[in-house]
């Protein structure tokens, strides 16, 4: 064999050529693909604004929050929360809370003077032990990885005193991906539509590995079996930036409020517990509503629109008694806590 055999082979100049055109011609599909997936974004979006009057509703400027409503529209104020307005400098001698939530922390469906939140700070305020205020961070729809996000970027800002997380059992759904979960969630703009289509199409293939591995129980008991991973992992990193920032933290639990049940029979009992554990673990106190509302029949406090029954929002009278218990709860914290 000759020494000029022997030398590696180079491809030739038509296979790098092919090679090349093969990439741009990827490249360019991929890139017209995403351009028509942007152009049918906006065009869903638009339609889906005046189909259902979304005007309120905006997408937010952090991705990684979604949506918003839009400042200073449809009650919200100039931050897109629905509440009073609050400077970011704590006044003299307040003691502030910061309740960081979805819809049921908003107070949606009820008036705006009826949500626990704001039933709280004029109770605290009416005791006369010192001046409370209550900030509401807290928008409908949002999960607990927003949740997450408003606390680390937004709720110490405020320099609470006490941090009030309201968990409902919806909150670890992915609103990302989920639309049949909330609608708003369609508002959600990805930096890439096609990734974000690769993305969804996995969240669904996990799905139908849920309901496999964790049987065909309510949705809600489902969505904690498979994502107690990430349910753990986001409170201890909540727990954890509220003791860098030394506030303590209260889990307050929102029940479910089931048709044709007692909350003697209740379904989700065991799935309480396994919270209220996890919170304790974290160094929190726990405030379980179940407790708050176990002598009164679920249809005295759930939200209803004739026939429709919502077994997630509670009506004013279900914001009365929790605001009464979180009122009572803080309240015994700062005796305890007094020198």
């Amino acid at each position: 064999m000759s020494a000029r055999a022997a030398l590696p082979q180079t491809p030739s100049r038509h296979r790098l050529l092919g090679a090349a055109v093969s990439l741009t011609a990827i490249v360019v599909g991929l890139g017209a693909w995403e351009l028509f997936l942007r152009f049918r974004y906006h065009a869903h979006l638009a339609a889906l604004i005046a189909e259902n009057g979304l005007w309120c509703v905006e997408a937010a400027p952090e991705r990684e929050l979604a949506w918003q409503l839009v400042p200073g529209r449809c009650g919200a104020n100039s931050r897109g929360f629905i509440d009073s307005e609050h400077p970011l400098a704590k006044p003299a001698g307040v003691f502030r809370i910061v309740v960081i939530g979805d819809s049921v922390a908003e107070g949606d469906g009820v008036a705006a003077d009826e949500g626990f939140a704001s039933l709280l700070e004029r109770q605290l305020n009416e005791s006369g032990a010192r001046r409370y205020e209550v900030i509401k961070l807290a928008r409908r729809g949002y999960a607990t990885r927003q949740e997450l996000y408003l606390l680390e970027h937004q709720a110490f800002a405020y320099a609470p005193d006490l941090i009030l997380w309201s968990y409902v059992l919806n909150d670890p759904a992915e609103t990302r991906y989920d639309h049949s979960f909330n609608q708003l969630s369609e508002l959600y703009r990805p930096p890439l539509h096609i990734w974000h289509l690769v993305q969804t199409a996995l969240f669904q293939a996990r799905q139908r590995r849920a309901l496999e591995r964790c049987g065909n129980v309510d949705w809600r008991l489902r969505l904690h079996c498979d994502r107690w991973d990430e349910v753990t992992q986001r409170m201890a990193r909540a727990a954890e930036l509220a003791r860098t920032h030394g506030v303590p933290v209260v889990f307050v639990l929102h029940p479910v409020l089931e048709k044709g049940r007692t909350f003697e029979s209740y379904s989700f009992t065991a799935l309480h517990a396994q919270l209220r554990a996890l919170a304790v673990g974290q160094g929190w106190r726990v405030l379980d509503l179940v407790d708050a509302y176990r002598s009164y029949p679920p249809e005295e406090l759930a939200q209803r629109q004739g026939d429709v029954w919502d077994d997630t929002h509670p009506n004013a009278k279900g914001h009365r008694l929790a605001a009464e218990a979180i009122k009572s709860l803080v309240l015994g914290e700062e005796a305890h806590a007094a020198p």
